[in-house]
C-alpha cells in the first residue's frame, strides 16, 4: 500500500496461514490478535511499531540501549505463537504500525 488513509485489518481469524504487508506513507493497523497464534516480524523505518500487551517481543534490534535508529526490527509472537502462521509488515514513513 502507498499513500492513502491506512490499512485496516478488523479480525485476522484463526485460519490465517501468511500474511504480507508492504506500506509506505500510510499506517497498518491490526485488530483482533487476541484469539490469534502466530508468529510476526515487523520492520519499520522512520515510524513506530505498538503493540498491546498480549504481542510477546523475542528480539528488537537496534536494542534500546543502542538509542536511535530510523529502522528497528520486532520479532515476535502472538499468543502461543505458531511458525506455520507468519505475519510480515514491512512500513515506511506514514502513521506506523499497530496491533490491538
Amino acid at each position: 500500500m502507498r499513500y492513502g488513509d491506512g490499512l485496516a485489518i478488523d479480525d485476522l481469524g484463526k485460519q490465517l496461514k501468511n500474511l504480507t504487508i508492504n506500506s509506505s506513507y500510510a499506517s497498518v493497523k491490526v485488530g483482533s490478535t487476541a484469539n490469534v497464534d502466530a508468529d510476526f516480524d515487523v520492520t519499520v523505518h522512520y515510524t513506530e511499531f505498538m503493540h498491546n500487551t498480549a504481542t510477546k517481543i523475542t528480539s528488537q534490534t537496534p536494542d534500546k540501549e543502542r538509542g536511535s535508529n530510523n529502522t528497528k526490527n520486532y520479532k515476535g509472537q502472538l499468543g502461543k505463537g505458531n511458525s506455520d502462521k507468519n505475519i510480515t509488515i514491512n512500513a515506511k514513513y506514514g502513521g506506523g504500525v499497530k496491533f490491538d
